[in-house]
């Protein structure tokens, strides 16, 4: 056991690293400050041992898994990273382009530390944090996947993301229930994106566990659609590479679809992180068609679907710039309601210096495209006339005259 100078130091070393977030700490695990424990001293003495990360720019479980001698010398990861690794340039589980947010106005919506049954967990009308599930109910959910012979193909696609690409990655690898292949699909990245990916995963690409996909630039349906057409699995799940999942998060999404008879496809609810204005929210929604024609409420990041939805449905369209999940998950829902796990498994972090395509592109015409692709649905629904879809059909042609 440290001493009570030690554990004073590594208090000092993991203050000053400048990566612990207290605020985000508290806010990500309500339970430390409901124990009335220092969040620093939980993270050295309980929360860094199951694999809690003292804020969004450092993994602690990537860290360990990319640097064994730090778990075998007992060391705490962000204390070995203070004071070793950072001088020896050991940087996996470390993503400079997040800097902490100030979360203060961010609490936990919902704490369900006494659910443990698994049908009351996926019938939850309020979200809940992946963290706070019993061990009960997590261990029923892998015994259910035992039987089922699920292979899922990871779909991340990549454009000049060398400062986050690693960790969407990481989070990819690093799940409970594990992923058949990840298939990383680059858009003609001019960044040593590729050159990144192929020296800290060489030996998943060498196995072929992942595989990286060269393109020319083209955009990001392009590169999603690359990837789909090399994917061998049997369901698709999709993660950007400005993002990351849980650790959990195939483990509740299989579970969600499998367990519910006749889904083809599922999705959870998501974290939105505003890392510029520093503040986050909860995003979450039971499928309603009407709605989800009215405005997109299901991440693409979030969704998962089976391999028979691709291939009667097709691909990613990819005359659009934006809303390209919106359209795909219009269509592939049209005749399949998708199953809903209330369970926050995606973080998803929007800022000016991570270029989102939402800062990029315009919405207003790709939303437009999207109304008229589905206006039979639109007016049969009574959400828009027929005389609003003309007017909609007439500003697209004017747009089409005035770029050409």
């Amino acid at each position: 056991m440290k001493s009570i100078g030690m554990l004073e130091n590594d208090i000092a070393t993991v203050r000053d690293s400048g990566l612990f977030d207290t605020a985000w700490y508290l806010a990500q695990y309500p339970d430390v400050e409901a124990l009335g424990l220092d969040p620093v001293e939980h993270y050295l003495w309980v929360g860094a041992q199951i694999g809690r990360n003292p804020s969004p720019t450092f993994d602690t479980r990537a860290y360990v898994a990319a640097n064994p001698d730090v778990a075998i010398a007992g060391i705490n990861p962000l204390v070995h990273y203070a004071t070793i690794g950072k001088r020896e340039g050991r940087t996996r589980g470390l993503s400079g382009a997040f800097p902490p947010p100030n979360y203060t106005s961010f609490r936990p919506l919902n704490s369900v530390l006494d659910i443990n049954d698994i049908q009351t967990l996926l019938s939850s009308t309020t979200p809940i944090r992946a963290d706070d599930i019993l061990p009960a109910a997590r261990n029923e959910a892998v015994r259910i996947l035992e039987d089922k012979d699920a292979k899922v193909s990871v779909i991340i696609p990549t454009w000049n993301r060398r400062s986050t690409v690693a960790r969407a990655v990481e989070s990819a690898l690093r799940q409970s229930i594990q992923p058949y292949q990840v298939l990383i699909s680059d858009d003609g990245s001019d960044d040593d994106t590729v050159k990144l990916l192929s020296n800290e995963f060489h030996r998943e690409v060498d196995s072929g566990y992942v595989k990286i996909i060269q393109n020319a630039h083209g955009g990001v349906s392009k590169a999603r659609n690359a990837a789909m057409r090399a994917a061998s699995g049997d369901i698709f799940a999709y993660l950007d590479s400005d993002n990351f999942w849980h650790n959990d998060h195939l483990l509740w999404m299989l579970t969600g679809m499998l367990t519910t008879p006749g889904k083809r496809c599922a999705y959870s609810a998501l974290q939105f992180n505003d890392v510029d204005a520093g503040e986050s929210r909860i995003l979450y929604s039971e499928y309603n068609r009407a709605q989800l024609l009215r405005s997109n409420f299901i991440d693409l990041n979030c969704f998962v679907h089976r391999r028979e939805m691709y291939e009667s449905h097709g691909d990613f369209d990819e005359t659009l710039s934006r809303l390209v999940d919106w359209d795909l998950i219009i269509r592939y829902t049209k005749e399949d309601v998708p199953a809903f796990v209330p369970i926050i498994t995606v973080q998803y972090f929007i800022s000016k210096d991570l270029n989102n395509i939402t800062n990029r592109q315009s919405l207003d015409v790709n939303a437009r495209i999207v109304q008229l692709k589905n206006a039979h649905e639109y007016i049969e629904r009574g959400i828009l006339s027929h005389e609003q879809i003309e007017r909609l059909r007439v500003m697209s042609y004017a747009e089409i005259d005035v770029d050409h």
